[in-house]
């Protein structure tokens, strides 16, 4: 049962400070808390989701939606109803991973409640070049039917994964900048000298 003042105290507290405890409890707590080495493949996919311009919450609750607190935590949530869950346990037999046994257990319960699951295996993603970890977020994208929410990137409380994705720049040798100033004459006669 919920106690009587949870609600007025939940309101009792600003939204900034929830929001700096909720993150801070994701980022510093639960992140470092998963087994030895396990974060670094799922940093690993959160600088593709980055790079890719893909929304994707780290260390999200999932749930049924009539309950408040969800004790099962995805690796990384998608909109609508995607879970990505990381294995970072090498196979048995080269190149033949299975799930281990937290992981399919999260998976199951995930499916329970309606949520589709993907397991990214450490012993294929290491072999993969930027361009291609890039390449399969955004097939993996296409396939489950990712839906960009443009509401939450326009939001004004906007976490530093949901920036706007910028292109890579043209191969010109010059520096790269998404805003163009003119060079007044003065600077243009001193930069080539």
């Amino acid at each position: 049962e919920k106690p009587e003042v949870e609600i007025p105290a939940k309101k009792a507290v600003p939204m900034e400070v929830q929001l700096k405890l909720h993150t801070t409890w994701l980022r510093n707590i639960l992140l470092p808390a998963q087994p030895q080495g396990s974060e670094r493949l799922q940093l690993d996919v959160d600088a593709a989701f980055k790079r890719t311009n893909t929304q994707a919450l780290i260390n999200c609750s999932v749930g049924r939606p009539d309950d408040e607190q969800h004790t099962i935590f995805a690796g990384h949530k998608l909109n609508p109803g995607i879970a990505f869950e990381y294995d970072y346990l090498h196979p048995i037999a080269p190149d033949a991973p299975k799930v281990s046994g937290v992981v399919a257990h999260k998976l199951r319960l995930m499916r329970h409640f309606g949520i589709y699951s993907v397991v990214v295996h450490d012993c294929f993603w290491s072999k993969l070049t930027d361009d291609q970890k890039d390449e399969q977020v955004v097939v993996l994208r296409t396939k489950l039917g990712y839906i960009h929410d443009k509401a939450m990137e326009d939001s004004a409380v906007r976490d530093h994964r949901q920036s706007r994705h910028r292109p890579s720049p043209p191969n010109t040798g010059l520096p790269y900048t998404s805003e163009i100033h003119p060079i007044p004459e003065q600077q243009r006669a001193t930069t080539k000298k």
